[in-house]
């Protein structure tokens, strides 16, 4: 049985062989979300993986509402950790790409996976990098427009009042999350209804407020945040 997994969500196929230079020397279980859109690769990705998990979901929630869905559909408890990641361009700043590989080049090495996320404590409940932590990178301006939706999905969520006002998160929305953690999101139906359709929006909306939500969730399960 493997220890890790990995859930990729595939909107932009053309970075599939850039993940896979960072994914395929490792002996992780395949879990791939991605829009219709990308069917006709299907089989392209079969041939890196032939036991991929591969979802087809709605264009809707960016990275955020396929997590979900998968997290919800499959039994995550047999591994240690997952890493979530995403295909990520953000092509309303020039930092898209550095802030993609980036972020890969943080989540995915020998040290992070041989030495730091196959030791850690039954306590940790969510790795992510350091440089992409909110306090480094956005200079103390947290929510933006996602005020209203943050605090609703704190409600939703139980995270208390205290918790949810010390709002930290990893930007990018990528990390390594405890397979406990996924558990606990399982315990709550998924607010589908709170995610619209993509239209490109660059702030504002639930899948920007849920960015926010995952550390403090985290510290409401009384779990620990490492930062590499």
């Amino acid at each position: 049985m493997n220890k890790f997994a990995v859930i990729i969500h595939l909107y932009h196929f053309d970075l599939w062989n850039e993940i896979l230079s960072y994914i395929s020397k490792y002996n992780f279980d395949i879990y791939i979300t991605m829009p219709k859109h990308n069917i006709k690769y299907i089989n392209i990705i079969q041939q890196s993986y032939h036991d991929a998990i591969i979802d087809i979901v709605e264009n809707k929630g960016r990275d955020i509402l396929p997590f979900l869905i998968l997290i919800n559909k499959y039994d995550f408890s047999k591994y240690k950790f997952v890493l979530k990641i995403h295909t990520k361009k953000s092509p309303h700043t020039s930092i898209g790409n550095s802030w993609r590989t980036g972020l890969y080049n943080t989540l995915i090495n020998d040290n992070v996976i041989n030495n730091i996320i196959e030791n850690l404590d039954n306590n940790i409940g969510l790795v992510g990098s350091n440089k992409y932590f909110n306090k480094n990178f956005f200079k103390n301006k947290y929510l933006f427009g996602n005020k209203r939706k943050y605090y609703e999905l704190c409600k939703y969520y139980n995270i208390n009042k205290k918790i949810a006002d010390d709002i930290e998160f990893f930007a990018g929305t990528m990390f390594w999350i405890s397979s406990k953690i996924i558990h606990k999101f399982k315990e709550y139906k998924i607010p589908n209804n709170l995610f619209i359709k993509e239209t490109g929006q660059i702030d504002g909306e639930t899948h920007h407020a849920f960015e926010r939500i995952f550390i403090p969730f985290v510290k409401q399960q009384n779990m620990e945040i490492l930062k590499i």
